[in-house]
């Protein structure tokens, strides 16, 4: 009975820390791509300081490149990377969690905060219930095979088939609802982060 808890424990915990692992590594960068982007990032900076009017493509581009993506505006990436504190993990989390965020401005004052659609939070809370419940039910489909059988009467060749099944449907939509209650909770940590740590930014 210890063995066959033990074995199914394992079944869970491995793949997850498997998981977490590639998740980590994800954001990883080689050092010359990093020396790349750091004299980038310098170089354009110290441009648009010295000649603040330049064409707004060049701006725009700029900033785009900084932020290796294409969704984010000059005006919105700017904002990004003026934090005080970690303004590269900022843009890195911003990126990711996008599609909860987004970026307003006027003539007095900028700011980022939930997407409209998001900005109930008893709605964003009942997305959070939905996604950790997802990720509980599809987790388990995923390793049903395995832990729906004592390890005493599996039969491996009868289950690698339906184990392939449910690993790629059921792992599927719980690493998706896993990513979005990661998302969710780096949103709520950027809004507050962003309320009081912005320094004046060199808009284009």
């Amino acid at each position: 009975m210890t063995l066959d808890l033990f074995y199914k424990l394992s079944t869970i915990i491995i793949p997850l820390a498997t998981a977490w692992v590639a998740f980590k590594n994800l954001s990883f960068t080689s050092s010359s791509k990093q020396k790349d982007e750091y004299r980038f990032a310098k170089d354009f900076i110290e441009d648009i300081t010295r000649t603040p009017n330049q064409h707004p493509l060049v701006i725009d581009r700029g900033f785009r490149a900084i932020a290796g993506s294409t969704k984010l505006s000059a005006n919105e990436a700017a904002y990004i990377i003026n934090q005080k504190d970690s303004p590269e993990r900022a843009l890195q989390n911003y990126i990711f969690s996008h599609e909860y965020l987004k970026f307003y401005e006027n003539e007095q004052s900028s700011k980022i905060d939930y997407r409209p659609c998001y900005q109930n939070k008893y709605k964003r809370m009942g997305l959070k219930v939905l996604h950790w419940i997802t990720y509980i039910v599809f987790s388990y489909f995923a390793l049903s095979p395995l832990l729906l059988i004592p390890i005493s009467k599996m039969d491996f060749e009868k289950i690698t088939l339906p184990l392939i099944f449910t690993l790629t449907v059921g792992g599927s939509f719980a690493v998706y609802s896993l990513l979005s209650l990661v998302k969710l909770s780096l949103a709520k940590k950027l809004i507050a982060k962003f309320s009081t740590n912005i320094d004046e930014l060199p808009e284009g």
